[in-house]
């Protein structure tokens, strides 16, 4: 790899992730990458642009590695103008939209990857009204919503 001097511009609101395939974290999303979304790289030594066309930026995605496609996984965010649910995955072909149905749009979620049932597990988020509590699992086909949790009206925090 070869390494940038620079690294990625400083911006708030990303998600990294390991890629076990290539032995890197891999970094998504953030501000200001609205304008000029990419695919950043960490090797422990330096950041590199990952040569791969980049999926549409995000504002905090939910994003993990998901062992079993030896990939990465990106759901939702905020696109500068609304809330997104789409499912992204990074792999060794570069991103793709799994332009699949799951969890209602929304930025904040978390995620990780459950390797005793080999499933990633995404709980919470907002959508700018609402704060979810549900729980849902990908296992790298679909979404299943597994646990639920009336929405509970967000506060303003200015945030």
């Amino acid at each position: 790899m070869q390494v940038s001097s620079d690294g990625p511009a400083p911006r708030n609101g990303t998600a990294l992730a390991f890629d076990a395939r290539r032995q890197t974290m891999i970094m998504s999303g953030g501000r200001p990458a609205f304008v000029g979304p990419e695919t950043w790289e960490w090797d422990g030594a330096g950041w590199d642009v990952v040569p791969v066309d980049p999926p549409p930026g995000r504002f905090n995605p939910a994003v993990a590695a998901f062992g079993p496609l030896a990939a990465v996984v990106r759901f939702g965010g905020w696109t500068g103008s609304e809330r997104s649910g789409d499912t992204w995955l990074f792999d060794e072909s570069g991103w793709r939209d799994l332009a699949i149905s799951g969890p209602s749009p929304r930025n904040h979620a978390s995620m990780a990857f459950d390797p005793v049932r080999s499933r990633l597990v995404l709980m919470g988020g907002h959508d700018g009204t609402r704060v979810f509590g549900e729980t849902w699992e990908f296992d790298g086909r679909s979404w299943l919503q597994v646990g639920h949790a009336e929405p509970r009206p967000r506060l303003d925090n200015g945030h």
